[in-house]
């Protein structure tokens, strides 16, 4: 099996950021036809599992998509709209608010999209 974690750096970074991802559709003709491929990701919209089907040549009739979904018990979604510099670390500070009242801090993912 080749496995392929993050999968979807091939549609969004693949020229720019990891063009090592822009390359997997090579390893398709270096492989077997029997050798599996397993691309995992965690979010993906259906134009981009469509530009990645389509590079790596990826054909839906034999694909077996998982799709569990994001609306997990554990997960809370936040989005806001961050205002001063992209420097200015300060903006950040609401994720703090928590831990400085004494409690635990929560796990905390932020993503910046530059």
């Amino acid at each position: 099996m080749i496995a392929i974690n993050e999968i979807h750096y091939v549609s969004k970074w693949g020229e720019n950021f990891r063009k090592q991802f822009a390359d997997l559709d090579m390893l398709q003709s270096f492989a077997s036809c029997m050798v599996p491929f397993l691309g995992v990701m965690v979010t993906a919209p259906p134009l981009v599992l469509k530009q990645i089907c389509s590079h790596l040549l990826f054909y839906k009739e034999s694909m077996l998509i998982i799709n569990i979904g994001n609306d997990q018990p554990n997960l809370t979604m936040v989005m806001c709209l961050m205002q001063g510099a992209a420097h200015d670390f300060r903006v950040l500070d609401f994720v703090l608010n928590q831990a400085l009242t004494g409690e635990s801090l929560k796990w905390t993912v932020i993503f910046f999209n530059s």
